[in-house]
């Protein structure tokens, strides 16, 4: 890790950052798979969710990157709402993110092992490095 090096050229250049003390990779399941979930099981999953974080993928804003990359890889039909284009203007955009923001849950967490990965811990950075280059 060269956080001091990397850091010491930002101080030198004067650009702002933030330096994460505590930052681990999560494991991330290989296989997206539909659960078939119920839409009472998926809103309670969605509740439960600890990776709250908008993403923006191919100019559309998505709930959180799994659903981004659900997107990408064209595993179902969005509804109406699921995501957010920022392509061209839209004088509805507001209204549009209000929308987004208020749903109950998405799609995508019926695809989603968020919760299921998180209990598998977490990888430190760089470590997965060391163990490949010493098989």
């Amino acid at each position: 890790m060269k956080h001091k090096e990397i850091t010491e050229i930002f101080e030198f250049h004067k650009i702002n950052y933030t330096l994460e003390k505590e930052y681990n990779w999560r494991y991330v399941s290989e296989d997206i798979n539909k659960f078939n979930r119920s839409k009472t099981e998926n809103i309670e999953y969605f509740k439960k969710c600890l990776h709250n974080c908008t993403a923006v993928f191919d100019g559309n804003i998505f709930i959180c990157p799994r659903a981004g990359v659900f997107y990408l890889k064209h595993l179902y039909e969005f509804e109406n709402g699921e995501q957010v284009s920022l392509n061209k203007y839209d004088k509805e955009l507001r209204k549009k993110l209000i929308n987004f923001y208020s749903r109950d849950y998405f799609t995508a967490c019926d695809y989603c092992s968020y919760l299921e990965d998180c209990q598998k811990g977490s990888i430190t950075p760089a470590l997965q490095i060391e163990k490949n280059a010493l098989v």
